[in-house]
Formats: structure tokens, C-alpha cells, sequence
């Protein structure tokens, strides 16, 4: 009796808690696949990367680069700002190796009206913004707003 309560206490502790961490693979309507928890709360895209890279100081015009290392396309871009911007709104322009407007049409605009730190901004790329290995993603601002305010870029590429 005392070496099945042992097996049954093993048991509960080892492979219960196991099954309960679990994820499955489960397949998207738009092809896409996802890892997700058996307990649905959590989704992780297969095949998706993301890049980040700090633009200072949206107030003044400059750029900021980041090397793509693996080919894909870029689906998605993301901002975030660490402080709140006057004056007037930052528009943030994207390009991959220096070719802009005819790969990337969209861009964020940052609101300068009741911005904030932490304040998101998005935008989904409905182009088709293919990226090959090596190249160079940039971010640029003209500075037409006032405030030294630091921005996060996040870039989202599907491959």
C-alpha cells in the first residue's frame, strides 16, 4: 500500500503539473501557425521575429537603423515614446535600404495633443516589404516637434 500512495504522490506531482503547462499547435485561417497554452491564454507566433531600435530624441531629425538579419517581410511596425511631445506631431518614415515610399507607404504618426510616456502607436504594412538577409531596416523623423523624447521602434517580420 505504501509503494502505490509513492507512485500515485509521483505521479501528482510530476505529470499533472506537466499537462497542465502544455501547448498545442494550432493552425491560423490565414495560414499562419501559433503555439498556444492548453489554457488559452497565451498565444506565440511560429515563425515571426521581432526587432527593436531606439530612435533619440523624435524633436530633432535623424534616423535610426537596424540590420534585419533573416529574410522575411515586414508585416507590422510599432512605436512607443518615453515622454510627451509638443509643438506638433512626429511622423516616423520607414525604408529598407534606402528605398522608402515605393516599399513602405505606411508610417506612424505620433499625436502630439495629450501624449505620454508609454503612448503606442501602430501600424500594419499592406505592402509588399520584403526583406533579405543583411539588409537595413531605418526609421526616420523630420523633428517637427518640440520635447527631447526617445522612441522605441518595433518591427515585426514574418518569415
Amino acid at each position: 500500500m505504501r509503494k502505490l500512495f509513492f507512485a500515485l504522490a509521483a505521479i501528482a506531482l510530476f505529470v499533472i503539473p506537466m499537462s497542465a503547462n502544455a501547448v498545442d499547435l494550432r493552425q491560423n485561417a490565414d495560414g499562419t501557425a501559433d503555439w498556444v497554452s492548453s489554457d488559452g491564454r497565451a498565444a506565440y507566433e511560429i515563425g515571426v521575429t521581432r526587432y527593436t531600435v531606439l530612435l533619440e530624441n523624435i524633436g530633432t531629425a535623424s534616423t535610426a537603423y537596424v540590420v534585419i538579419p533573416e529574410g522575411g517581410t515586414v508585416f507590422q511596425v510599432d512605436s512607443v515614446i518615453f515622454g510627451a511631445i509638443a509643438t506638433a506631431n512626429e511622423t516616423l518614415n520607414f525604408s529598407i535600404n534606402g528605398v522608402t515610399q515605393d516599399v513602405i507607404e505606411e508610417t506612424i504618426t505620433v499625436t502630439q495633443s495629450g501624449s505620454a510616456a508609454g503612448d503606442r502607436d501602430t501600424t500594419s504594412i499592406s505592402t509588399d516589404a520584403t526583406v533579405t538577409a543583411g539588409q537595413v531596416f531605418a526609421v526616420d523623423t523630420q523633428g517637427d516637434s518640440a520635447n527631447d523624447v526617445d522612441v522605441v521602434i518595433t518591427i515585426s517580420v514574418r518569415r
